[in-house]
C-alpha cells in the first residue's frame, strides 16, 4: 500500500507571504492537514520554515518531526528540499560548530529553497557531534544535515 504524503502548495506559500508584506506583519503560523507553516519576517523579507507534518501527527510519541534518534545520538534532518548554508551570509561565521551547545530553538542552519532562505532550528539539545554535509550543498527531504549528543532530559 503507497503511503500518502502531505504536500504542501507554494501559491499559498507565496500568498502568505505577500499577505505579511501587505499587512506589515512580522510573523504567521498556519496549520491544516498535517502540514505547519510557519513565517517570520528577518531583514527585509519574510523567512519560510516548512517543517513537513505537524509534529502531533507525523512524530510518535515523545519524538520530534525533523530528526531521528539512536542512543545517545540524534540527527537533525532535513525538513525540506534545497540548498544547505551553515551560516546566515558567505561571510558570516558558521551558525554552529562542531563541539558547539544547542537547544531545542537553535537555528543551525540555512536551507535555500525557492529562493527564500528558511531557518532550521535543531528541535534537540545537546552537542554538535559532527556536521553531515557541506556548505552550499543540495539536501534532500529527511536528509541528516548534523549528528548531536544528546544531553539534557533526553539522555
Amino acid at each position: 500500500m503507497e503511503e500518502k504524503k502531505n504536500t504542501v502548495d507554494f501559491r499559498l506559500v507565496r500568498r502568505a507571504v505577500k499577505l505579511m508584506e501587505e499587512s506589515g506583519l512580522a510573523e504567521f503560523e498556519w496549520e491544516s492537514g498535517g502540514i505547519r507553516l510557519r513565517l517570520k519576517k528577518t531583514g527585509g523579507s519574510p523567512a519560510v520554515a516548512l517543517p513537513g507534518p505537524a509534529a502531533e501527527e507525523a512524530a510518535p510519541p515523545g519524538e520530534t518531526a525533523g530528526r531521528s534518534s539512536s542512543g545517545r545520538f540524534v540527527e537533525i534532518t532535513s525538513p525540506m528540499v534545497g540548498t544547505f548554508y551553515r551560516s546566515r551570509s558567505p561571510d558570516a561565521p558558521p551558525l554552529v560548530e562542531v563541539g558547539g551547545r544547542v537547544g531545542p530553538r537553535t537555528v543551525v542552519a540555512i536551507i535555500e529553497a525557492m529562493k527564500v532562505m528558511n531557518e532550521i532550528e535543531a528541535d534537540a539539545e545537546g552537542e554538535v557531534e559532527e556536521v553531515l554535509v557541506a556548505d552550499g550543498t543540495a539536501v534532500e527531504y529527511g536528509q541528516p544535515l548534523f549528528r548531536l549528543r544528546k544531553t539534557g532530559a533526553e539522555t
